[in-house]
C-alpha cells in the first residue's frame, strides 16, 4: 500500500510511514494498551544528548518529507535552540540586560509549561521537574540534529544512523 519503511529515514521512521498511510486516506488508531516495554538503556548524559540529536534529525527529515508534520516541533527547536540564544548573545553585546531577562523568562515559562504537562500526565513531581529541565535543554541537541539532516541533504550525503548506546 505505501511500500513499507523508507530506508533513508534514520529517525522517526514510524512517524514517516504513518504519514504515508494517512495520505492514502487510511485511518490509524492507537490501541490504548501497552504492547511492549522499550528500554533505551541511556545511563549517561552523552547517550541522552546523542538520542536528542537523533530526535532533531528525525523532526527535520520527516518534516522535509511531509511539511505538515512535526511543524510545531521544528518551530520549537528553532526558537529555543537557535533564535533565543542568538538574541541572548546580541543582548550581551549590545548591553541590553532587560531583554536578556525577557529571554530567560521565556525559557522559564517553557520549563514550567513542560512540567505542568508532565504532572497532568501523572508523572511524579520530582520526576516531572527533572524531565522538564531535560526537555528544555533538548532543544540544543535537537538543533544539531536538525542542522545535520539539512547539511547531509544539501550535500547529497548518506543518511547514517545516529547511535546513542
Amino acid at each position: 500500500m505505501v511500500g513499507g519503511m523508507n530506508p533513508q529515514v534514520i529517525a522517526a521512521e514510524d512517524d514517516e510511514v504513518c504519514c504515508r498511510f494517512r495520505k492514502t486516506g487510511a485511518k490509524l488508531h492507537r490501541l490504548p494498551v501497552d504492547m511492549t516495554r522499550h528500554d533505551a538503556a541511556m545511563l549517561r548524559f552523552g547517550q541522552w544528548w546523542s538520542r536528542a540529536e537523533r530526535t532533531g534529525h528525525g523532526f527535520a527529515q520527516v518534516h522535509h518529507l511531509h511539511p505538515d508534520y512535526f511543524t510545531t516541533e521544528v518551530r520549537r527547536v528553532l526558537v529555543y535552540g537557535l533564535v533565543l540564544p542568538v538574541l541572548a548573545v546580541l543582548c550581551l553585546l549590545m548591553a541590553w540586560p532587560w531583554l536578556l531577562l525577557v529571554i530567560f523568562g521565556l525559557y522559564a515559562l517553557s520549563l514550567n509549561k513542560g512540567r505542568q504537562a508532565l504532572l497532568r500526565d501523572g508523572v511524579p513531581p520530582d520526576d516531572a521537574r527533572q524531565m522538564a529541565w531535560l526537555l528544555t535543554l533538548s532543544k540544543f541537541p535537537n538543533l544539531i540534529g536538525l542542522l545535520r539532516y539539512h547539511l547531509r541533504r544539501l550535500r547529497g550525503a548518506e543518511m547514517r544512523i545516529i547511535e546513542y548506546k
